[in-house]
């Protein structure tokens, strides 16, 4: 994906695609109210919810250069976009209501929610509930015509029954998967969950390492970017890691580095992979490409390890949240933490039931980290907190494989995580209203950034 946040830019952007295929064809004018209490109504521009709608809207491609200009290319082809701040009662802080109009037609209404990690739900059509997530094609009558809704997730809905586990308890519980390698058993998984061949399986990957080590290597020489508060950091700080002027701290400087050069990638408009989510995109594959650089490991061990993050991020998801708006940053960076300790411990050897404790621990490390992104950006505190995704998980993973007992299994450190996230006040839910965003020098840098993009 582009953009600074995966439930704000890439879910909008689905949504979009889908509000496209609702109307049969590009609309001639689409209102958007966000409800008050949600995060929309802070975040939306910012954080690029609009932007996303509109490139969804004229069909383009979410990894398309140009998306950056969305909202201008709407504007060049009739595309009118509205966006309203209202009071409304809704149950999810993402949660977009829209009104579709187009030429002889009666206007369309539909509500949609961004579940975070570039997942979405269409949860109401005309005033009808439905159930849609973007991942099969689903064909509805829409004021007496037929519409297709096709497929905007990456991997599509399957149907096939009979998977081997339905939760993390029933994993763990089972007398043979905790023994075995985390990786067997997620490639395994997926094989079912998605009806993919191994070939394709093992294609996807590659293709998502092969973003990964193309935002490091892109990061590391800089980037940049109009809209964001900070400079390139990961250039000097790789420039100073290399040069020895750092505390020795084994492959973390290396990780260090790598995670702040794809957050930064990010930042600047690039192409990255949410790992979960884009505000926590950097951790995970930095933690895991540094390690493998930094020890010169086999190309191949990157998979197993990628797939080993992955089967604990399943979990989160599915037992949790991604969404910072719905969790705080416990849910993003620290989930990214939780993913990449599993993926740390399959590096090293370890079984499953390690992985899931090193991952239990890296959770209970950050229990409570609020969500309060600066000048309403995901760039501050967001850049230090992925590389403490890092640092978490290299801890984490080596007192598991230490031997060190987690005491609360995963299954229940998910679920006291998800509690504490709903028990967090509206203001330090990605927000920007709560903690670091409404601090004096908080708001300077928000006033110097709105009066730069008054200029441009």
């Amino acid at each position: 994906m582009r953009g600074p946040s995966s439930s704000h830019t890439a879910g909008a952007y689905r949504i979009g695609r889908l509000l496209r295929d609702l109307a049969g064809e590009q609309p001639n004018r689409v209102i958007f109210d966000f409800h008050q209490g949600g995060s929309l109504a802070t975040t939306y521009h910012t954080q690029g919810s609009d932007m996303g709608l509109a490139a969804g809207l004229l069909g383009m491609e979410m990894t398309d250069p140009e998306m950056p200009r969305a909202l201008d290319i709407a504007h060049e082809k009739r595309l009118n976009l509205e966006f309203h701040i209202t009071e409304y009662q809704a149950d999810h802080p993402n949660t977009y209501r829209c009104t579709i109009y187009q030429k002889d037609s009666s206007p369309i209404t539909c509500t949609a929610l961004s579940t975070g990690g570039g997942m979405i739900e269409l949860i109401m059509i005309n005033e009808k509930k439905v159930h849609i997530y973007g991942d099969e094609t689903v064909i509805l009558n829409i004021n007496g015509q037929k519409r297709s809704l096709y497929p905007v997730m990456p991997v599509r809905k399957f149907t096939k029954t009979g998977l081997p586990f339905n939760s993390s308890q029933e994993l763990l519980a089972h007398p043979e998967y905790p023994l075995l390698k985390t990786s067997d058993v997620a490639r395994s998984y997926e094989l079912l969950r998605s009806g993919e061949s191994k070939i394709q399986l093992n294609r996807m990957m590659k293709e998502l390492i092969t973003i990964w080590r193309s935002a490091i290597d892109t990061g590391l020489l800089g980037t940049n970017y109009s809209d964001r508060l900070m400079g390139a950091q990961a250039p000097l700080f790789e420039q100073k890691r290399k040069s020895g002027r750092l505390i020795p701290a084994g492959p973390l400087n290396r990780m260090l580095a790598y995670s702040t050069a794809i957050m930064e990638v990010k930042s600047s408009m690039g192409v990255i992979v949410a790992a979960p989510t884009a505000g926590a995109a950097g951790g995970l594959p930095g933690c895991l490409f540094g390690l493998a650089d930094e020890q010169n490991l086999p190309p191949d061990i990157l998979p197993d390890a990628f797939w080993a993050a992955g089967l604990i991020g399943l979990f989160i998801g599915s037992e949790a949240t991604f969404a910072a708006e719905v969790a705080g940053c416990q849910a993003e960076t620290g989930a990214a933490g939780a993913m990449a300790a599993g993926g740390l411990v399959e590096i090293a050897g370890g079984n499953l039931q390690t992985a899931f404790n090193a991952a239990s621990i890296a959770l209970q490390n950050v229990m409570g980290l609020i969500c309060d992104p600066v000048a309403n950006r995901v760039e501050i505190p967001c850049l230090g907190r992925n590389a403490l995704a890092a640092a978490n998980a290299l801890t984490a993973a080596n007192l598991a494989l230490g031997g060190v007992d987690p005491v609360i299994p995963f299954h229940e450190t998910v679920k006291a995580m998800l509690e504490v996230g709903h028990s967090l006040p509206h203001t330090l839910r990605c927000t920007a209203l709560g903690g670091l965003s409404m601090t004096p020098s908080a708001k300077r840098l928000e006033i110097q950034i709105s009066q730069l993009n008054n200029k441009l």
